[in-house]
């Protein structure tokens, strides 16, 4: 080796200067192992680096085998795809934590070799972002990236809020509710008018949902093509039907003329709603996955309604 080669274990040094949590894994290899991390990320996921060294990618978090959030993963990992979501750990001594996970895949000549990952503590009351679907209480004056086609906040900055209004109702003893609202049929109308139309549809349904969460500490979000979230904290299961239900009705009071829906002559959209007052035992990865359930399920009892507990 060259006096100027950097050797593995030089650049592991290198990491270790690093204040950023840095984890570093072999792509090439059956179950995406860990082969290196520095001491940052180490503290990060409360591991040494001979319990996390050799780990899949997919399992240094400690993440429940029903996480959103590992689902989310797995498929990055499984498409070569960057990922960046805000994960919850649960340490050795009960506490929690948080911290923004960003990944990217690393290719050489085209092919796929590793997957870098980047960790930042966040505090589990940091405030999230204020936009004009609600007051989520971060400074006016911060920047936060909105999605450019309907103005709302993203996957990324949706699940921030939801980790700190967990941690707030969870203080506080007060119930948390999670929507999830997928439009019925898009890709058939897609299909009809084109995508031009499906963007103004898009912006439409968008400007409806917000509208409904104006309280303080609401947000609603697009977190995937179609698909939107709310948060609404305070909120309990009897409130929350009421206003799932007033959501559909403001969708269809759109009447955006949809020829090709099973369900009537125009755009409707399913909800799926989950309340809970979070606790130490559970955590906002469950309520979100109850809220996914409870949204096919109303949309295999024929689309156009909500689905609550």
């Amino acid at each position: 080796m060259s006096d100027d080669t950097l050797s593995f274990d030089g650049l592991v040094g290198i990491l270790d200067t690093l204040k950023e949590g840095v984890v570093v894994a072999d792509a090439t290899a059956d179950g995406t192992p860990v082969v290196a991390a520095n001491e940052a990320f180490l503290r990060m996921v409360d591991a040494g680096l001979d319990e996390v060294s050799g780990t899949s990618l997919l399992d240094v978090h400690g993440l429940g085998a029903g996480s959103t959030v590992l689902d989310a993963l797995r498929k990055a990992v499984a498409g070569g795809k960057s990922f960046d979501r805000v994960i919850e750990v649960r340490r050795k001594d009960g506490s929690v934590v948080c911290h923004r996970f960003r990944m990217r895949p690393v290719r050489l000549d085209d092919d796929l070799r590793w997957f870098v990952g980047t960790a930042r503590e966040i505090t589990r009351d940091q405030t999230a972002p204020s936009t004009a679907a609600g007051d989520s209480g971060r400074r006016r004056d911060e920047t936060v990236p909105l999605d450019r086609l309907t103005g709302l906040v993203g996957a990324s900055v949706f699940e921030e809020e939801l980790q700190r209004v967990w941690s707030t109702c969870r203080s506080e003893g007060r119930p948390l509710t999670v929507f999830l609202i997928d439009i019925d049929c898009f890709e058939s109308y897609n299909a009809t008018f084109g995508r031009k139309a499906g963007d103004s549809c898009l912006r439409l349904v968008a400007h409806a949902l917000a509208s409904g969460f104006r309280r303080s500490g609401e947000l609603c979000a697009r977190v995937e093509g179609q698909r939107f979230a709310g948060v609404a904290p305070g909120v309990p299961v009897d409130r929350a039907a009421g206003h799932a239900q007033s959501m559909i009705d403001r969708v269809r009071e759109l009447c955006i003329h949809h020829p090709r829906s099973p369900v009537g002559r125009y755009v409707t959209v399913s909800v799926g709603v989950a309340s809970l007052v979070p606790d130490e035992e559970r955590f906002p990865e469950a309520l979100m996955a109850a809220a996914a359930e409870r949204l096919g399920a109303a949309k295999d009892g024929g689309r156009n309604q909500y689905a609550s507990e």
